[in-house]
Parts: C-alpha cells; structure tokens; sequence
C-alpha cells in the first residue's frame, strides 16, 4: 500500500494540494509523506526503507508472522545437513533496517485502517450508483489522432483510393453462369441417313492410338490398299457434290429459328474462328498439354499457333427478323486443301466401286448416289440456333454416335499450301520423332487445330473426330480422337470439367456482345472483329461496322476464283515441278538467269514505250492549252465538280464578280478597312481574331494609307476600348463550346460509324476469384463477371485499323510460302536468314529425300503381291 502511495504522480486538475495519494482509494494519506520516508528528496530506497519500519513494527507485537518466521529457522539451521544447500557464492551484505520508533509505528497502523475504510466507501458508492443507473462519470480522455492513409497519385488513375483499395477486385456489370443456360437438341424430321465407314475402317474407333495403313516393318495393310493412292483433284467431279450453303443462304435454317424463337443463327465453320478467341479470354492464355506425346519428343512451343491467335471476322447479316453469322472470307482463297477434304470424306465412305464414279473420265451417273441435301444437327443455346453438318455414324459410339471426319495434311503441305506440289515427298514413316512421324503431326494439331475440332464436336453433339493423315498423294494411317482427349490437351488434363462450362459461357458472352450491337444499329448487316489480347487482365477488343449487303458480296466474292481454272492450274504446276525434278541444278540455273534476264528486259522495254508515248501525247498539244491546263481558274475548279461547260463558263464569271463585291465594300485603302475591322474585333471569341489578322495581311499592307488612319491608332492607344471585360468570357465560353460541338458533330459526320468495345473479365470458382479454373468437380461453381466499356472517339478508329492491320499481316503474309518455292525452283537462296527459313528449308529438303525414298519402295513392291490384314488369318502353307 505504501509503494502504491508512492507510485501515484500528483495531478493538476483533480487534487493540486496533494502531492501523493493512494492509487487504490484515491484518498491523500493523513500521514506526513516525510515521517514514512516518501519525500520527494528520497532515492528509489525510499520503499525499501518505509518496508523495514513496517517489518519492525510487526517483530515487536507477540505471535507475529515474524516470530513464526523465526522458529521456522531456528529448524531449519537445526537440520542444515539436510536441508540447506551449501550457498554458490558468499552473499552480500545487507545492511540493518533502522529500528523504527513506537510513534512512527502507531501512525502507520492508523494510516491502515483509514485505507481499508476508504476502500469499504468506494465500494458502498459504486454499489449504490449501479442501482440508481448513474455511470461513474470519467474525465474525457482527447481523441486520438487517426494516421492518415498513404494513397495513390492521380496519374495512375485511381487517384484518391488506398493501395489495398486499389487492389480489391471490383465488382463488374454483368455476371455469366454456365449453370443457368444449357444445350438443346433441336429435331427436324425428313433428312437423309448419315453415312457410315467403309473399308472396316470403324475398327480404328474403339483402338486409342494410330493405325497405320501400311505397317511400315512388315509392309502388311491393315486396310484396304486402295485407300493408300488418293485421286488427284483435277480428276474428281466435284460438281457432282451437293454445294455448301452459307448460314445466311440457308432457308430452312431461318425458319427452324422463326419456329423456336431465336434471334442469330450460324455453323459451326462460321462460330468456331471467333470462339476460340473466347477461349483465350476465359483461360488467361492457358498453354497447351503436350503430356500425351513421348518423353523423347522436344516441344518447341506451348502455345497456340499466331494465325489461330491472329484477329477473326464474321459477318452479322440480317434478313426478315434473324441475323445469319457468315464467315468472314476476305483474305480465303480456294486451296487444295479444301478440295481434297471434300473427295476424301466420299472415298472413306464409299465402296472403291462407287467412289470411282467420281472420276471425271468414268461415263457413270453419281446423281442416283448423292442426296439432295445434306444432313445437319441443330441445337440452341442463348438466343442462337447453330447448325452442324454431319460426316458419319456409328451406333457403337456413346451419345449421339456422330463423329466428325478430318483430312489432316502433313506439316510441309500446310506450310506451303500453294506450293503443295513442292511438299507433297513427305512422308510419315514413323509413330514416335520429330520429324516424319505422327507423333509430329498430333503435336500441330494441338497447337493448330483442337480448339477448332472441339468446338464443332461440341456445337454438334457429337463424340469425336476421324482423322485421315495424306501428304496430298497417299494417305498414311487413320486415328480417332474422342472430345475427351482433345479436352485434356486444351483445358489442362483429362477430366477437368472446364471444357462444356467453357463453351457455354462463351456463347453467352458473344449473346451478349451481338446484342449490345445489333441494339447500337437495329435491323442492319455488322461486319464484327474479335481480338483477345494477352495483358495482365485478361481483355478482349471487339469492332462492329455497319456494312450493306452489296459490300459484304463484294468482299465474300474477292478471292473466288473459277472451279476449272483452278484445277487446271495445279495439274500444270504439279506436272511442271516433276519434270524440274528430272533436270540437274545447273540446268535449273540456267534457266532461272534467263528468266531473270527475259523480265529485266521485258520490264524496260514496258518503260520506253510508256515514255515515247507520253512525248507524242505532250508535243500534239498546244502551248495555249497547256497553260490554261496549269493555270488554276474557277472554270476548272467547277468541271471538277461536274459542271457543263456552259455553266462552267458563268460560274467563273460570278466568282469574278463576287470578288470585286467583296473588294468594293471593303474599300481597301479608306474607311472601309476601318469598318471591317472593328466588326472584327466586336466578335466574340480570341480566334476569329487571330484568324482574321492572319489571313488577310495583304489587304493591310497593300495601301499605306490603311495603315496610317487616325481611327484605328486612337483605338489601340486607348487600352479600354480593346480591352475585353470579364463579363464577356462566359459568352466566349459558350460560343467556343458550340464551336467545338459542331466540330465534333462534322467529324462524325466524316467518319464511318463504328462500335468499338472492351470486353474485360474475371474469373470466379465458389465466389473466389482466380486467373483462370485449373479443374472443377461437378459440385464446383464456375461464374464470369465482365464488363463491356464502349471506345469512343479517335481511339476507337484508331485501334480498329491497327486491328485490321495485324490481320492482313497475319493472313496474307507467309514468307514461309516464298522460301519454300524459291529453295525448289533456284536453290536455298533465302531473304531472311532466320530460324524461320531454316525450318522451311529442312522441311523441303524431307520432301525430297521422302519423294526418293516412296520411288525405291514402290519399285520394290510392284513385284509383290500385296498381303492385307483380315480378321481370319491365312493358314500356314505345308
């Protein structure tokens, strides 16, 4: 109690008499703080000084706790041996407490007692307080001072929010769900059968892997030999083909959407393009699963291929209530790609007898074997109804049984398409490599074509896809891939649960997107541009431009060319490129300098009668004519605008007139100038000022005496009648923003209209956000919220071209197509020694040695009579 009394500081406002009370009954002690030893003057020895006076006074009462202190020692030192350890170091020692005197020990009991009745007061207070509902009133204590929160500068754009703030993820417009919408078959009755496999080739659907068609080591087929030499294109009619039918050309399929009420209607050769791009926005880029490939097998890249990654197009046209999603064709052409993969799915399933009706020297009628029209599945989701054509069946397969067939040309093919004579020696000799080997051309289509395969299997309702490996002339093997392990290569692993959750929010995301498009510019034809861009925040840039049906045609048709023409092409260059085979190098110089040396002289040639004749044209001119030609006159200006010559005539002769007007009433040289000027000077606004001074300074100069005019000095000597009052500037203000406002509304007026959006995202699995869904059981939640912010202004022309640009950069440039054709025709004489022409020159060089090589096995062959696989094996010969 007396160090409490001690320890308290004397305070200002409550007791300035008292300089120590106690801390527990706040009570000033009766007792002389220097008669118990608690002076001010003390040292920290105080307490302990005050202690030894209270030790005293108890070792002088009778049966203390200091006598029975002292008997316990006494017992203790009795049985030292036993008890007491023998001490580490000899203490110090302590100094005797001073003997208190009887009056200081009488004060300090008193002291005592008055505390224990003050703390029995306190209680009884408190105690009563409670009751009565009152609260001990305390002093108010000052309010601390909060430190203020660092925040972020105004460049960064989030000026005045807190880092963490800035960080939060923030809430979007617009949630997509891919649980609350779903895929729906669609039936329409009266189509024909879809066709099944021929050949026993549905043996490679229930096999995972590749079946070769010829077993490399043993030279066995294991199908019909007569799938192994294709038909070349020139002899295929393919006019006996039923003709392939846009989306917005398809009647039945508007009606089936007038029907079941949908607004957009596509298939799945127009819908996939611009749906992979949604893939990247939703995935963050997510790199591709090369894990089924070998561990032997080097992968360069792990990302999509830059024409898939490049910026697609559709065409959004509108006809009696629906809009019909065409593809965008403006850098396609007809290739031999598309030809052969039309022949071949007729070859892979028809008999040998009934495919070679197609050949163009057979006389036999194909009407009798082609339906009228193909067959299609239909199915909605959203607002659209999409339409999938379908290749083959087979009810053995889970689902619908409907599998799709792809022709998959060998990686010097579709390096080089227009060059496919060049490339067509590949050949694929092994299961596992780099080169020549499935294994090489599984790991293109991953990178080049799964997102697309997927998408239409997919769109489809199908299960998978029948691929048929060529090189243009032979075909190599077949395998077949279930949707399930193209998934595990795009979306992570196997059984990831991303993929039909992906497709769907995609679909509502391009719903939403044709919506805010079709509500910019109802009723009317979009072309649409869609670009996912890799950023920190997934986001994607989106351009709709109204176009009219004539200029849609015109693009459509830019790069068609005739069926006949074209065939007749391939056929000359193939047969050309064999016979160059046949020459030796030096010849094929030789021939290359005197083509060089024909076009030089052809080109200059072209030159000097373009130059004799434009002297002919200039010296049967007359000299009067040439220079009115050069003189610029207001009767040229108006036959530019279309004028009759006539009336080209009277407008120069008003303009000549309306010039003399104008001179006459500004009366250069007196008050006239004078005039003008003042009412220049009177207009509102510091730019027709400037404006005006600048633009005329001639008629200042011209007449001295304009210049030396009292009126104008006696005005600008006098700074009041030039000065412009404050009261004006709101007029100024508003006459300079009615000025830009038209200004605006001109410009817009001279550009094309244009939508332009930013589609941005964010990624959510059970209310958490994510960069993207790694895997999802079925129970998990996967949510989209996106925002679509509209461009506006100069920016949003801007970033349309340089859309365009990088488009056309990405479609029509292919230098791989150069180097590959001029390292056959003249030697590997590259402009671009890069890692780019080295690939290109490797691959030519394959194709030659695989074109050596095919020659030496069908030689040995020809002799052999083939042995194909049967499912009864032969018996052995005695």
């Amino acid at each position: 109690m007396l160090n409490a009394i001690r320890r308290v500081s004397p305070h200002p406002t409550t007791r300035p008499q008292a300089a120590y009370i106690c801390a527990f009954c706040q009570r000033q002690p009766t007792t002389s703080p220097t008669k118990l030893g608690l002076s001010s003057s003390s040292s920290r020895h105080s307490s302990t000084d005050a202690g030894a006076a209270a030790v005293a006074a108890d070792k002088s009462e009778p049966g203390s706790r200091f006598e029975a202190h002292k008997q316990q020692l006494a017992k203790a030192q009795a049985n030292k041996s036993k008890y007491a350890p023998a001490p580490p170091h000899k203490a110090a020692a302590v100094k005797p407490a001073p003997k208190a005197s009887p009056d200081l020990i009488r004060e300090i009991r008193t002291e005592i007692e008055a505390h224990r009745q003050g703390m029995k007061e306190k209680a009884r207070h408190e105690k009563e307080d409670a009751k009565s509902g009152k609260r001990q009133q305390q002093q108010p204590k000052a309010p601390k001072a909060k430190p203020q929160k660092p925040t972020i500068p105004a460049s960064t754009g989030v000026a005045g929010r807190t880092l963490k703030e800035a960080l939060a993820p923030r809430q979007m417009n617009s949630t997509a769900d891919p649980d609350t919408v779903e895929l729906k078959p669609i039936p329409v009755p009266d189509q024909p059968g879809v066709p099944v496999l021929a050949h026993d080739l549905d043996r490679v659907l229930f096999n995972p892997g590749v079946y070769f068609l010829q077993d490399p080591r043993t030279k066995v087929f294991n199908f019909d030999p007569y799938l192994q030499k294709l038909m070349p294109v020139n002899e295929f009619e393919f006019e006996a083909l039923s003709e392939y039918i846009t989306s917005s050309r398809d009647t039945k399929l508007e009606q089936v959407a007038k029907q079941v009420g949908k607004r957009y209607v596509g298939s799945t050769s127009s819908m996939t393009s611009i749906l992979g791009h949604f893939h990247y926005l939703l995935s963050s880029w997510r790199q591709i699963n090369p894990s089924s490939l070998s561990k032997s097998f080097v992968v360069p890249w792990k990302t999509f291929t830059a024409l898939q990654r490049a910026p697609q197009a559709i065409f959004l046209r509108w006809k009696d209530g629906v809009y019909a999603i065409d593809a965008d064709k403006e850098f396609d052409k007809e290739s031999v790609l598309t030809l052969l993969g039309k022949s071949m799915e007729k070859l892979l399933t028809l008999p040998p007898d009934q495919f070679e009706n197609y050949r163009r020297s057979n006389d036999a009628k194909v009407a009798s074997t082609e339906p009228a029209v193909d067959t299609y599945h239909y199915s909605t989701l959203g607002d659209f109804l999409m339409r999938s054509q379908l290749d083959a069946y087979d009810a053995r397969l889970p689902g619908t049984g409907m599998f799709d067939l792809k022709t998959r040309a060998v990686v010097s093919i579709r390096m080089d398409v227009d060059n496919f004579h060049i490339g067509s020696g590949y050949q694929i000799k092994e299961r596992f490599g780099e080169w020549e080997s499935f294994e090489r051309e599984y790991f293109d289509m991953i990178r080049a074509a799964f997102l697309k395969y997927s998408l239409q299997v997919r769109m489809g309702r199908m299960d998978g896809i029948f691929v048929a490996f060529h090189n243009t002339e032979r075909i190599f093997g077949f395998q077949y891939i279930s949707l399930d392990e193209m998934d595990a290569a795009i979306h992570e692993d196997w059984n990831s649960g991303i993929g039909d959750r992906e497709f769907k929010l995609s679909l509502q995301l391009l719903n939403d997107v044709l919506n805010k498009a079709t509500e910019k510019y109802p009723e009317q034809s979009l072309r649409i541009h869609f670009e996912a861009k890799e950023s920190q925040t997934p986001l994607m840039s989106i351009f709709a431009e109204p176009m009219s049906e004539e200029a849609i045609d015109k693009i459509q048709a830019n790069k068609r060319t005739d069926l006949t023409t074209f065939l007749k092409d391939l056929g000359d260059k193939k047969s050309a490129y064999l016979e160059s085979l046949n020459k030796s190098d030096e010849d094929l110089a030789a021939e290359a300098r005197a083509a060089s040396r024909a076009a030089a002289e052809a080109d200059s040639k072209a030159a000097a009668e373009i130059e004799a004749a434009a002297a002919i044209v200039v010296e049967e001119i007359p000299t009067e004519v040439i220079e009115e030609a050069t003189a610029p006159t207001a009767e040229l200006a108006a036959e530019e605008d279309g004028l009759p010559k006539d009336a080209a005539a009277d407008f120069a002769r008003q303009m000549a007139q309306a010039e003399e007007e104008i001179l006459a009433s500004l009366n250069v040289g007196g008050d006239g100038l004078n005039t003008a000027t003042n009412e220049i000077l009177s207009t509102p606004g510091d730019s027709i000022l400037e404006t005006t001074i600048t633009t005329e300074p001639e008629a200042q100069i011209e007449d001295p005496a304009a210049t030396t005019t009292t009126e104008p000095e006696a005005e600008i000597e006098d700074p009041a009648a030039n000065a412009i009052s404050m009261e004006d500037e709101p007029e100024d203000t508003a006459w300079l923003a009615e000025m830009e406002e038209n200004a605006r509304k001109a410009t817009e007026a001279a550009t094309p209209p244009l939508l332009a959006f930013t589609l941005k995202i964010k990624n959510y699995v059970n209310s958490k956000l994510v960069i993207r869904p790694d895997r999802l059981a079925p129970n998990d939640k996967w949510q989209v919220q996106y925002d679509l912010e509209e461009v506006k202004g100069p920016r949003a022309w801007a970033s349309y071209k340089s859309c365009l640009s990088r488009k056309q950069a990405f479609l029509t440039s292919r230098p791989e197509a150069t180097v590959a054709g001029g390292a056959a025709a003249a030697g590997p004489a590259s402009a671009k020694e890069d890692f780019r022409g080295v690939y290109i020159q490797n691959i030519v060089n394959l194709s030659k040695k695989g074109r050596e090589y095919i020659s030496k096995v069908e030689k040995e062959q020809a002799e052999v009579v083939p042995v194909v696989w049967t499912a009864t094996p032969p018996k052995p010969s005695s």
